[in-house]
């Protein structure tokens, strides 16, 4: 571009760039290559197949293979077979070209023109490239700073986490003048899909952004009730992660939104990340505050071979999203025949009714995956308990032996560094002196562990970079109670022992470690879910099982009470609310999950808790299988009756508690209920619309409507405790 516009460039850039950039995938897709060049390798069942019938074209076996050359004279067959390879080669020439654009596209580049590789598209080139996103990179580059740019492209640009990068650098440099999203319902672009959505962009010098979302043509751009604006700051206050846009739907969803977030920070901020001289430094650290953890605990298709068809001796049920609902772990239930279907009212009004899963899982592996301690101590746990204590297959660095020795080592070592608590910034000589005392203390009282890490190549400076490492990955101290066990341990297995029975000792420890450091209950939520359905983002509380991977799990570093306050937090009509207008698609990712506005632990007073977690605890003790919980609440009763009328008014007033919290007025709650009942029943938003039918449907008046607003009222008054 500077070369064929030198002119132009010398005087900075373009004063106006218009465009509608083509929308294609760099990648070749196999389907769309074949298609009108050999239908019957585009038409092939699955992956597996189409690539069976790609090797047999480079044979120029595919017609044979597929009986389609019976009957022909073995000249034509020649002929046939030449074709096939002939178009075998035009594929590869085009995979090839693809595969090097996608290389050209992906080379490492910087804004600044500093550092990198010299790559082009520094903001674009990333994942499965679209041409789209490197046309609007270009665009960018070639607009002068003071000049504009107009161009039509998908509405992924300013959501898709592959442009997140590009979308983040225009929103914070003040180069996004505007942003017009339109659906395209009423075929405004005849041979697109109707449910795709594209948008007008706009760049150029711009204190803030303009936007109207969800536009299904363009006379609606002019609608103020429709438009609203952000500003740098305010994007990094909804988004600071990936500070992609917030598609709302009216200029009264951006407002409230706004002050959800003024009022409550994204669950969890992600480091500032920048590479200097090819070093990543952290330029501005994380914020945990409720010091979350997330976990996908067994896949349903990788892990299928741990299922199993019956309960049985050491098997707990294997939970599926499916199975529960907001303050409801037997939302659902499987019957003998494989189905699922709803649990009914009298089934949950039974304390001692479980919900049926579909399959069961052992305990270890259960065990194996929660436990609080180091992922090399349960997977040797796991594998010793899978090969024997006898086995001869397991190398001495995965043995149990070695794991114990190794956790062993790092809290050893961080007692010596103290008062000290990270290695960074410590003096070499005092790391040297508590390396050797390290060492020191392992062979003069754990000799056993010692040689199990000398035996696992742990030893010299290969053992200074371990007990390193171990020391701060380490997250999950052994207990003084646990180290007195070892060495007890130590004591009973003399060197008269064998070693088949100094493993049995140990197994029989840490077993009893894995039960002492696991849950015994667990939180987690549904992965897909949906902006339009009754409520987005479902979560619950549930006792230690097997879960399946469309429910991940979340951990806190918290008190039950605040755990409790956490989970009324997260299912909480304003938090769905918020939920919904940030929700792209139907899965609810780490990455939307950590952008949510959450309450965090230290704005909960006594006061709150005390109002707070009763009713938690009330919605989600109503059977036995949760009496752990319960007691950890500091609840000795039996369950709560399962009263559909109790539930409903109990959950009214956690949602009207909660719009307190958010700083909310009853006006903006009202609104966030319903906006047809605020602005009229053509304003341009909807919320709970399917909350709102059902209740309709089932009780004549919007029911949850009444009885939280009812529940402001009465917190207002004092007149609930």
């Amino acid at each position: 571009w500077p070369i064929a516009f030198a002119q132009v460039f010398a005087a900075g850039g373009f004063d106006c760039v218009l465009a509608n950039p083509p929308w294609e995938r760099i990648k070749l897709q196999e389907e769309e290559f074949f298609a009108t060049r050999h239908p019957a390798v585009a038409e092939a069942k699955n992956k597996a197949e189409r690539s069976k019938r790609i090797q047999w074209l480079s044979e120029g076996m595919l017609a044979h293979q597929l009986g389609k050359d019976l009957g022909l004279p073995e000249e034509a067959k020649g002929l046939l077979a030449e074709s096939e390879k002939r178009l075998y080669a035009e594929f590869i020439t085009a995979r090839r070209n693809a595969e090097a654009a996608s290389v050209f596209m992906h080379v490492n580049g910087t804004v600044t023109d500093q550092g990198g590789e010299g790559g082009r598209y520094p903001l674009t080139g990333v994942g499965d490239v679209n041409t789209y996103a490197l046309f609007a990179e270009t665009i960018l580059q070639i607009k002068s700073k003071t000049g504009r740019a107009g161009f039509i492209v998908p509405t992924g640009i300013a959501t898709d986490d592959s442009t997140k990068l590009f979308f983040g650098h225009i929103s914070q440099a003040g180069q996004l003048v505007s942003l017009y999203d339109i659906e395209n319902k009423e075929a405004l672009f005849a041979s697109v899909h109707r449910s795709f959505k594209f948008s007008l962009l706009t760049l150029g010098q711009a204190d803030q952004a303009n936007f109207v979302c969800f536009a299904s043509n363009p006379n609606q751009l002019t609608d103020s009730r429709r438009r609203f604006s952000l500003t740098p700051e305010e994007f990094k206050l909804i988004n600071p992660n990936t500070l992609t846009c917030p598609m709302f739907r009216s200029e009264r969803d951006a407002e409230i939104t706004k002050k959800l977030y003024k009022a409550a920070p994204v669950l969890m901020r992600d480091p500032e990340l920048m590479e200097v001289d090819g070093v990543t430094k952290v330029i501005t650290p994380g914020v945990n505050p409720w010091g979350i953890r997330f976990m996908r605990m067994l896949d349903m298709a990788n892990d299928s071979n741990l299922f199993h068809d019956e309960p049985g001796n050491g098997r707990m049920p294997l939970f599926e999203a499916k199975l529960i609902h907001q303050f409801d772990h037997r939302w659902a239930t499987y019957t003998p025949d494989g189905d699922s279907r709803d649990m009914t009212i009298g089934e949950k009004q039974n304390p001692h009714q479980i919900a049926l899963p579909r399959y069961w899982v052992d305990e270890r592996e259960v065990l194996a995956r929660v436990a609080n301690v180091p992922a090399r101590v349960s997977k040797a746990w796991l594998l010793t308990h899978t090969e024997g204590v006898q086995s001869k297959t397991i190398p001495e660095e995965k043995s149990l032996e070695f794991a114990v020795a190794s956790w062993l080592a790092g809290q050893i070592l961080r007692e010596a560094i103290a008062p000290a608590t990270t290695l960074e910034g410590l003096p070499k000589n005092a790391l040297a002196q508590a390396l050797h005392k390290t060492q020191s203390l392992l062979d003069d009282r754990f000799q056993p562990l010692a040689q199990s890490l000398r035996a696992g190549g742990i030893d010299g400076n290969a053992a200074k970079k371990a007990f390193s490492s171990w020391c701060e990955d380490d997250e999950s101290p052994l207990t003084e109670g646990e180290i007195s066990q070892i060495k007890g341990w130590l004591t009973a297995v003399s060197q008269h022992s064998s070693n088949t029975a100094r493993v049995e000792a140990l197994l029989s420890l840490v077993d009893g470690w894995m039960k002492q450091r696991s849950p015994k209950w667990l939180m987690g939520w549904r992965n897909i879910s949906n902006a339009t359905n009754e409520r987005s983002f479902i979560s619950a509380v549930m006792p230690l099982c097997g879960v399946g991977h469309s429910m991940p799990l979340w951990s806190l570093n918290a008190s039950p009470q605040l755990a409790a306050a956490f989970l009324g937090n997260t299912s909480s009509l304003v938090y769905d609310y918020c939920v919904r207008q940030k929700l792209g698609g139907t899965n609810m990712t780490f990455g939307y999950f950590k952008q949510f506005p959450v309450l965090p632990p230290e704005r909960y007073t006594s006061v709150d808790l005390g109002f707070i977690v009763p009713r938690v605890l009330e919605l989600t003790y109503t059977a036995h299988d949760m009496k752990s919980w319960a007691h950890d609440l500091g609840c000795t009763n039996d369950p709560y009756p399962f009263d559909v009328n109790r539930r409903a008014q109990v959950r009214a007033e956690l949602d009207a508690y909660y719009a307190r919290l958010y700083k909310l007025d009853r006006e903006e709650l009202r609104y966030i209920l319903d906006p047809e009942n605020v602005l009229g029943a053509d304003y341009p938003s909807e919320t709970f619309r399917v909350l709102k039918n059902k209740d309709v449907n089932e009780f004549e008046e919007y029911r949850t409507q009444r009885l939280v607003l009812e529940a402001w009222d009465a917190l207002e008054n004092g007149t609930v405790q």
